[in-house]
Order: C-alpha cells, then structure tokens, then sequence
C-alpha cells in the first residue's frame, strides 16, 4: 500500500482499526506506542477479550483512555513514555487506583508513579516494576512482612520500586529475620555472583518466611532503588527438604 499526500499517522489508525475491527475487537493482546492517539476519530469501543496491554505515551489520558477500554481484570499491563523523562512524568494516584492496574498479575510502569502506601499493599501483581514516588521505608517494611506471615501476594516474583531515595535500611527491616549475604551465604547458596551480574551490586539480605522457612526473599537496597525478589524456593528430594536459589531475569 502507497499513500501519497495524507496523513500518514491517521492512516496507519485507520488501517490497524480495521483489520481490528475484522477481529471484531477480540484481540487477546494490544500493543501502541504512538503520541497524540487520534481518540476523537477511532471506531473503538472496547476490546473485551484483551488480557495483555502494552501503551506508550507522553500524556495521562492516553492512558486512562486505553486503561478504559479493556477488562477490569488483565494478566499484565506496560505503560511508558515515549519521550517524556520517565523520573519526571507521573502517573498519578487516582489513575494507579484502576483495577486494570490494581488486580493484574505483573505491572510494569516505565515512568514515576505516585502510588499510595495503601495501594502499593493492596497491588496483586507478583511481577511489579515502577519509579518510585512516594512509598516509604515503612511501607516498604509492611510489604515484606505481609509475605513473611503469608499474606503476602501468591507466587511473588519481584518488585522493583526505582529511584535515588534515601533509604533507612534499618526501618525496612525492623522486625524481619534476615541474614547478611557474606561468605558463608554466598557459598551456601550458589547464585549471588549470577544474581549480582544481572540484577545489580548493592546491599543484599536474605529475608525467610515464618511460614516455611526454606522460602525466602532477597532485598537489595542500591542508588538505583530497593528491588525485592522472591529467591529462595523450597524443593524436596529423597526425603531430604532443601532451599533452592534463583531469580528472574531482570
């Protein structure tokens, strides 16, 4: 298809609206990065099928105008500036409070996003990345020992909240059984080296679940931000029960 003296960015909607249309809206994925969507000129409605969104912006409503077209309850949503700076364009509080972002399984937000305390401990996602705005030490606390005593969100993989905040370290593990990763860890367990080459250097601890002991979480605390990993997995073998280390790839 050659188009010639158009508006190339209104033709290329046109021509993805259709064939979407074809679909009858029933896609199980969408995918735009593209500023200045032609909102007031689309034929959609909804996209009633669709459980993995991915939207690239540079302004809110976008976003709470595709948020407003799929399902409440989706398997992941990635939001993203395009070229805004990420560490200063936020996504605000009564957005983050949709359930498309509250109730999905991994949330990834490439910008800042002034999530609440409450709300970062009510996310369900077990897969969670953000810039980080406001959450404190305490809340930060209140997250891991959720899932310290079991309350945490089922199958945790990580949650990785960017940004230079100073941190207090000792208020982020008040309370928390933990254990420092030095020599003897680091040996023991067989991963920090791999864990560090991807995930990043930084202060690491190893936090273990009151609920089964052979669970556990890595904090790591860094000038990049406070990432949390669900690290330690419990296996069995022989009759033996052991902990297994790994972590997802960042």
């Amino acid at each position: 298809m050659i188009l010639k003296s158009c508006n190339y960015y209104e033709e290329a909607v046109k021509f993805a609206e259709k064939w979407m249309k074809k679909c009858k809206y029933e896609l199980k994925a969408i995918n735009v990065q593209m500023k200045n969507y032609p909102m007031d000129k689309t034929q959609i409605k909804s996209f009633p099928k669709c459980k993995c969104i991915r939207i690239g912006a540079d302004d809110v409503e976008t976003f709470r105008w595709w948020l407003q077209k799929v399902p409440n309850q989706i398997e992941s949503i990635h939001l993203g500036v395009l070229d805004a700076d990420r560490e200063v364009f936020t996504i605000p509080s009564d957005l983050l409070n949709a359930p498309q972002i509250m109730e999905t399984s991994e949330c990834t937000l490439w910008c800042s996003a002034d999530f609440s305390d409450e709300q970062f401990l009510n996310l369900k996602a077990s897969d969670l990345s953000f810039y980080c705005v406001n959450i404190i030490d305490q809340g930060i606390n209140e997250y891991i020992r959720r899932w310290v005593n079991g309350k945490g969100v089922p199958k945790f993989v990580r949650a990785l909240l960017w940004g230079n905040k100073a941190r207090d370290y000792a208020e982020m593990t008040r309370e928390l059984e933990y254990r420092h990763w030095d020599a003897e860890f680091e040996e023991e367990a067989g991963f920090c080296g791999d864990f560090e080459r991807i995930c990043g250097h930084g202060n690491c601890v190893q936090i273990y679940s009151k609920i089964d002991p052979y669970e556990s979480l890595t904090l790591l605390v860094s000038s990049e931000g406070v990432a949390i990993y669900g690290t330690g997995h419990k296996k069995e073998y022989n009759g033996k029960t052991y902990s297994v280390y790994s972590f997802p790839h960042c």
